[in-house]
């Protein structure tokens, strides 16, 4: 895996048997465990559906940091709808995950 500027970018979709149970917080950790201790990552950013308030509530408790909004860049059941962005740092990732990364 080449990252030229120690960025990556992460996303997820369960299917809807799936969601709601821990399977989607579980991947992104396995997920952000690999990008910043395998692959280097020093940045790692998703964007999350405007709409989909419970998985902006799983990023944000996982550490993911608001950082700003697409707006009205995707048309969905008949009305525009937003992406908000988040993204985490490799020391607030160390910093919260210390005890459980080694």
């Amino acid at each position: 895996m080449k990252l030229p500027h120690r960025r990556t970018r992460v996303a997820i979709a369960l299917a809807a048997p799936y969601q709601g149970k821990g399977y989607g917080i579980e991947a992104l950790q396995w997920g952000l465990r690999f990008a910043f201790l395998s692959a280097g990552a020093h940045r790692v950013d998703l964007e999350a559906f405007g709409f989909n308030t419970h998985a902006m509530k799983a990023y944000e408790a996982l550490g993911f940091i608001k950082e700003g909004a697409l707006r009205e860049c995707m048309f969905r059941d008949g009305k525009w709808e937003d992406f908000i962005l988040y993204s985490m740092l490799e020391g607030e990732w160390r910093s919260r995950y210390s005890s459980s990364n080694q």
